[in-house]
C-alpha cells in the first residue's frame, strides 16, 4: 500500500538464507536480497502498468539535491543546462513517490548524482546501468560503489577536487559540505570517460 510517498505493508514476511559474518552477525545473502528487490519492483510495475511507458523517457537522468539544503553542487544550473543538451532529464527525487523513484531507476541507463540517499534506489537498476557519483574531496563513502559491484552496474566516480588523486577519504565534518566543481573539467569527464566508456 502506498500512502503519501511511502510504502506500507499490513504484514511482511521476508524469508532468506542466513549466514554468519566475520563479526558474528547474522545477515541475509545477497541473492535473497536481490529476490526481494525484484519482488517489490514487480509489484510496483503492476500498480503502474497503465502508466509504465511514461517512465521510458528517464533513460538518462541527473539527480539534483536543490531541496536537500546540504551537499549542494555549486554552479548546478549551468551544469544542468549542459547535461540537458546531452539528453539528460534533471530530476528532484522529492517530486516523486517511493514507487515512482523505483521505476525511474529501473528505466534509467545513465545516472549522474552527487552522493546522497537517492542512490539507495540503485538496487532497482538493471545490470550494466552506468552510475556517476560526484564526491566532495573529503567525504567519499563507498556504499554505492559496493552496491554497484554486487549487482553488476558500471560505476564511475568524480572527485570535485581534481588534485586529490582519487584517494577515498571520509571526514564526517564534510558530510554536509557543498561541492565546488570545475564545470568544464566535469563535462569533459562525462563526455570522454562516463559516456565514452562502453
Amino acid at each position: 500500500i502506498e500512502y503519501k510517498g511511502a510504502l506500507y505493508a499490513k504484514k511482511a514476511i521476508i524469508v532468506g538464507r542466513q549466514y554468519k559474518s566475520m563479526k558474528g552477525e547474522f545477515r541475509i545473502t545477497s541473492s535473497d536480497r536481490r529476490f526481494f528487490y525484484n519482488f517489490l519492483l514487480d509489484k510496483v510495475k503492476k500498480i503502474y502498468r497503465n502508466d509504465i511507458d511514461k517512465f521510458n523517457s528517464y533513460n538518462k537522468i541527473y539527480i539534483t539535491r536543490k531541496d536537500a539544503g546540504n551537499r549542494l553542487l555549486k554552479g548546478e544550473e549551468e551544469i544542468s543546462i549542459e547535461l540537458k543538451k546531452r539528453g539528460y532529464k534533471i530530476i528532484n527525487m522529492s517530486d516523486y513517490s517511493v514507487a515512482e523513484q523505483m521505476l525511474i531507476f529501473n528505466r534509467a541507463r545513465n545516472i549522474i548524482s552527487v552522493h546522497g540517499a537517492a542512490l539507495a534506489n540503485l538496487v532497482f537498476c538493471e545490470k550494466e546501468t552506468k552510475i556517476l557519483e560526484i564526491f566532495h574531496p573529503d567525504y567519499m563513502p563507498m556504499m554505492y560503489y559496493s552496491i554497484s559491484m554486487k549487482i553488476c552496474l558500471k560505476y564511475f566516480y568524480y572527485i570535485a577536487d581534481t588534485e586529490n588523486g582519487g584517494k577515498f577519504k571520509i571526514n564526517p565534518k564534510h558530510s554536509r559540505s557543498n561541492i565546488d566543481i570545475d564545470k568544464h573539467h566535469f563535462l569533459d569527464f562525462v563526455d570522454n570517460n562516463f559516456e565514452g566508456n562502453e
